[in-house]
């Protein structure tokens, strides 16, 4: 880069682009890499995480009376975790619907069975 005069920084992909060339994999330079792989996965490829939640579950499949606030009591929770340094306590939220009435709980583990008895 010196000899080209090119600016000091690289972006990312133009060091790809030299490990994986032909002249990069003769070198080896691919071994250098945190994965180590003789050949890049193409974007397209690259395996997605599946859905945490079935898609019936969906919150667009609510039924309307819920959706637009009808009735009292349909609640909705969340669970809030915490991180380790501030200890185990973890704080669950439950919100009515119609009311908005916030209840907050300490919930002393990382599920919501103790919450939901």
């Amino acid at each position: 880069m010196r000899h080209e005069r090119a600016p000091a920084s690289v972006c990312h992909e133009t060091i790809y682009h030299h490990v994986y060339s032909e002249e990069g994999c003769r070198a080896e330079l691919w071994r250098h890499l945190p994965t180590g792989r003789r050949r890049r996965r193409g974007y397209r490829l690259r395996k997605r995480p599946p859905p945490k939640f079935a898609p019936e579950l969906s919150i667009l499949f609510r039924p309307d009376v819920i959706a637009h606030r009808r009735e009292f009591g349909h609640w909705e929770a969340d669970l809030v975790l915490f991180r380790q340094k501030y200890g185990p306590a973890n704080v669950t939220t439950m919100i009515e619907g119609t009311s908005r009435f916030l209840l907050v709980l300490k919930n002393e583990e990382k599920r919501t069975k103790p919450i939901m008895v």
